[in-house]
């Protein structure tokens, strides 16, 4: 029968312990941080599990980044997973920010890694609400009281 992950965890502690003397908040504290470590190597292996099939695919994609950001997703070239938007909260995942990706990627400090398809919609939304007028409006406004 498969071990759970915190027996997995008093079994690596308890071996650790016997072979040296821990107080018990250093059993407890060891305990807390080999079961969050094998949670997060449990995590990337489901996520290595839900990669797509077509390594060479993505191979290509990285060959070409440019080609990662179409009309309906944005494929992250770290994983070749394909999302809307890519969050600094998945890339944060790789160990990397949006920043650190859009260099390593050569990917322009502006490039916004968003599914070309919901950044028309955004436009659209901003110009049928005109939000570009009105922060004008707001910006004249703010500059007549001050000046």
């Amino acid at each position: 029968m498969a071990k759970t992950m915190v027996e997995m965890a008093a079994e690596i502690v308890g071996a650790q312990a016997a072979s040296g003397r821990m107080s018990p908040e250093e059993l407890s504290n060891s305990i807390h941080r080999v079961y969050d470590s094998l949670v997060e190597v449990q995590r990337k292996e489901k996520l290595a599990e839900t990669e797509p099939e077509d390594v060479s695919g993505l191979g290509q994609l990285r060959a070409r980044p440019e080609k990662s950001i179409t009309r309906a997703h944005v494929i992250c070239l770290e994983c070749g997973m394909k999302f809307k938007q890519l969050t600094a909260r998945h890339l944060a995942t790789h160990g990397v920010s949006p920043a650190d990706y859009r260099a390593k990627w050569g990917f322009t400090k502006r490039q916004p890694l968003v599914a070309k398809q919901l950044s028309a919609q955004r436009r659209k939304t901003a110009l049928d609400n005109k939000l570009g007028e009105r922060l004008a409006e707001a910006r004249r406004q703010r500059l007549a009281e001050r000046g």
